[in-house]
C-alpha cells in the first residue's frame, strides 16, 4: 500500500486517493492479514476502523461505525458522481478496444 502512494498520479483525485491509502493502511494495521473477524458486526464499535458511511436507497447516508470516515452530504453526493463517471469511461474504453 505505501508503494501504491508512489503511483498516485496528480490530478483531480490525487488527494483523495492518498487519504482513502492512508485510512487502508490504518484499517490493515488494525486487521492485519486475515482480517481477525473485525467486520463482524459484533466487532465493528469495539475498533476504530475506519468506513465510508453507507447511502441507503433514498439518497440518504447513514454511518457504520463510530469512526466513520468523514464527509458532507454533498462530498458523498460529489464523490457518487465522479465514480459513476469514471465506470462509464471505463466502460466506453473497453468497447472502443472492444476488450
Amino acid at each position: 500500500m505505501k508503494e501504491l502512494e508512489n503511483e498516485v498520479i496528480e490530478g483531480i483525485y490525487a488527494n483523495r486517493l492518498r487519504s482513502l491509502l492512508s485510512i487502508g493502511r490504518e484499517n490493515f494495521i488494525q486487521r492485519g492479514v486475515w482480517g481477525q473477524n473485525v467486520l463482524s458486526m459484533e466487532n465493528l464499535y469495539k475498533t476504530s476502523i475506519m468506513l465510508p458511511p453507507i447511502v441507503l436507497g433514498d439518497g440518504c447516508t447513514t454511518p457504520v461505525v463510530p469512526t466513520t470516515i468523514p464527509t458532507s452530504p454533498q462530498a458523498m453526493e460529489q464523490w457518487i458522481e465522479q465514480i459513476i463517471k469514471i465506470e462509464v469511461s471505463i466502460d466506453q474504453f473497453i468497447r472502443a478496444c472492444r476488450l
